[in-house]
């Protein structure tokens, strides 16, 4: 996010810019005001640049004047969401960084917006952001002891693209004898997994189960089970609990985290 002011004439102005992937989202008002919020989509990731680049330079030539870059954000995290989907994805960077080291130091890099819009346009629909941000700050931690998240791996964009198409795959070849039951649905994403073919998926469209919340997938199992309203209710959960110390790492690797957990 971008901050410019205009104080001349009476005027005390404000008005910030975010580039996300395909889309352009301004902020704009009164200093001290809450402002009101625009965004508008674009058919590809270059067109919204240029659209965001040329506001950027109709605003600075009517004399507003960018302010302090807008807070420090870790190696690998995109500038493009919210300042709270910033703060969370700091949080938990700095907590990694400071508590889990080895795991922190061996996890795989992370995908580019460009890649993320790409992926947004082959599913059609936008991904949470709080979930944009994850992939874009760290891909996925094979080369790395212990699990990310409960029993649960990080997965990268990558991993999650080829385990969404097999997916879609197997079910558009009738792998799935659902019987009457939603066995899959190509409105979920998974971003976690287990390595058994289980993941933690969001559903992004609402397609069966609320929009934007967080199920279980049992490859072997008809439970789909919620465990999250959103991909947001889990990391700040997960974030704020290791804030407080509440978690543990057994010898399995399994990281457990809440408010009946207490460090080894």
């Amino acid at each position: 996010m971008s901050r410019y002011e205009f104080s001349e004439d009476g005027s005390n102005k404000f008005w910030e810019i975010t580039l996300r992937g395909t889309e352009v989202l301004t902020h704009y008002g009164k200093i001290g005001s809450a402002g009101q919020s625009t965004t508008k989509s674009f058919g590809s990731v270059d067109e919204a640049k240029k659209a965001h680049d040329k506001l950027v330079a109709e605003k600075t030539k009517k004399g507003y004047v960018a302010k302090g870059a807008a807070a420090a954000t870790p190696a690998g995290v995109s500038k493009v969401a919210s300042a709270e989907t910033h703060s969370l994805i700091q949080r938990l960077d700095t907590w990694m960084k400071a508590n889990r080291a080895d795991y922190y130091k061996n996890l795989k890099p992370g995908a580019s917006a460009e890649d993320v819009a790409k992926f947004e346009e082959k599913l059609g629909a936008k991904l949470p952001p709080t979930l944009t941000e994850l992939l874009i700050w760290k891909g996925d931690d094979d080369d790395c002891d212990g699990r990310f998240l409960d029993n649960w791996s990080l997965m990268g964009l990558e991993d999650i693209v080829d385990a969404w198409t097999c997916l879609n795959e197997l079910q558009e070849n009738g792998e799935f004898d659902d019987n009457g039951k939603n066995w899959w649905n190509k409105a979920w994403v998974p971003f976690l997994a287990n390595g058994g073919g289980d993941h933690l998926c969001v559903d992004v469209t609402g397609a069966v189960k609320k929009k934007g919340a967080v199920l279980i997938f049992w490859h072997d199992e008809d439970d789909r089970d919620v465990e999250y309203a959103s991909v947001d209710k889990l990391f700040t959960k997960f974030v704020t609990s290791l804030e407080k110390g509440n978690w543990a790492l057994d010898d399995d690797g399994f990281f457990s985290f809440g408010p009946d957990v207490t460090p080894e």
